[in-house]
């Protein structure tokens, strides 16, 4: 998987790369075209020196001065005439300096000319190593010019980067930040930037219609809820008092035997179901010290025939030393409970219920039929795999609000050892 950068990374790391190679490559652009520039201007210089000695200089040369001539002009000679050399065109080439005993480069520009009746050449030449040096420090120049302006273009376009996001980064956070449950919206920094104006107003239009979905949803099955306690409750008592009455049949009763085990399904929905109501609401009740430890060891006893029904083991010993909170006592039953129930619902024939604590961290671990399930989504509400009579699909979707009403940290995970573990940090 690709690394994850943020956007003005990349962006900053695109333009670096780019301007690095481009201001790189001009160097010996730049090298070679003032180059050419100079040579040019050599060349004419040299040309310029023929034509002033063909005007100044030919008609009046005798052949007796030509010796004379070379021993006082170093760079312009007259020499033999030969049909191999270049004439009339300027070049490069090198000639050996007594004083520094060296080649050095020079441009040269050989020309016919005529002293009385006899052909010479007269060579014109310009040393360049002076314009070597030259172009070379010319280069060095401009390659610390380029160096201070890659550098102060980094750091213009990562201040000018950053400077352009932060609308976005202040929207990103404040999104994720934000939670439904909220009763205010996230009021996002003004700017001026067209694209993210048209993003604020679009997610503060979504969050709008999701917030008045999500309100609506929960007075419904708040109301719902309300409402069925009390036919529940009477069909419940109705059906105790006909599965008392002499009068029905062995199979009657069994039909009400059903009958009776849905309600109670039911009823336990209904209850659950205001349980989450309360707990969206941050209604907590009465808080008070409790002893996690000891709570959960007194709880044990309670689901000692529902273990044995399963044909289950529950392994408490790891339970030790106390964890005290502050908290309402009835949710943490309701919490300690949930996660029991739903570690013997799921776990295989004759599996294991270990229940423990390291420190302040409560842990419950089981066998269970499935592999590891999905992380995020174990603790939703009928998220529940599998059918039990027992089971609404509201347990561990009530444990986790209780954690969260309360802000501790509630972790699924599957064990090397093939079980799957509910883990509570009660540090915060």
């Amino acid at each position: 998987m690709a690394r994850v950068r943020k956007l003005v990374t990349k962006q900053y790391l695109h333009y670096t790369l780019l301007a690095g190679v481009l201001l790189l490559a001009s160097t010996p652009l730049f090298y070679y075209l003032n180059n050419a520039i100079y040579i040019e201007d050599v060349d004419e210089s040299i040309s310029l020196r023929v034509e002033e000695f063909h005007v100044f200089n030919e008609p009046d040369l005798k052949l007796r001065d030509v010796r004379q001539w070379n021993r006082f002009n170093r760079d312009i000679k007259i020499v033999s005439y030969h049909d191999t050399t270049i004439i009339n065109r300027c070049y490069n080439t090198f000639f050996y300096d007594a004083l520094d005993n060296e080649l050095e480069p020079y441009r040269v520009h050989y020309a016919p000319i005529k002293i009385e009746t006899e052909d010479f050449l007269l060579m014109v030449r310009q040393n360049l190593v002076e314009s070597a040096d030259l172009m070379w420090s010319i280069v060095e120049l401009f390659s610390i010019i380029i160096v201070v302006l890659l550098i102060s273009f980094v750091f213009s376009t990562l201040l000018i980067s950053q400077k352009l996001w932060t609308p976005f980064y202040d929207t990103l956070h404040q999104i994720k930040n934000y939670s439904i449950e909220n009763t205010v919206l996230p009021c996002f920094r003004n700017n001026n930037i067209k694209e993210f104006v048209d993003l604020n107003r679009v997610l503060i239009t979504m969050l709008e219609d999701a917030k008045q979905t999500y309100l609506s949803q929960k007075e419904f099955s708040a109301n719902a809820a309300h409402e069925l306690q009390t036919p529940v409750a009477v069909i419940q008592s109705k059906l105790e008092m006909l599965i008392q009455s002499r009068s029905i049949t062995e199979d009657q009763v069994v039909l009400i035997e059903d009958l009776f085990e849905a309600v109670s399904r039911l009823s336990r929905i209904n209850k659950n179901l205001l349980l989450l109501t309360r707990l969206d609401r941050k209604e907590t009740g009465v808080t008070e010290k409790v002893d996690v430890i000891d709570l959960s060891v007194s709880l044990c006893y309670h689901y000692e025939l529902y273990l044995e029904g399963k044909k289950v083991v529950m392994d408490n010993s790891n339970l030790n030393g106390s964890i005290f909170i502050e908290a309402n006592r009835t949710l943490i039953e309701i919490l300690i409970g949930n996660l029991i129930i739903n570690s013997i619902q799921h776990n295989r024939e004759n599996g294991k219920v270990i229940i423990g604590n390291d420190d302040r961290v409560f842990y419950i671990e089981n066998d269970g039929i499935l592999g590891a399930l999905c992380g995020d989504k174990v603790f939703e509400r009928y998220a529940s795999e599998g059918k039990h009579s027992y089971s609404n699909g509201l347990g561990l979707a009530i444990v986790e609000n209780i954690c969260g009403l309360y802000d501790w940290n509630i972790e699924y995970r599957y064990t090397s050892c093939h079980r799957h573990r509910f883990e509570i940090s009660f540090n915060r």
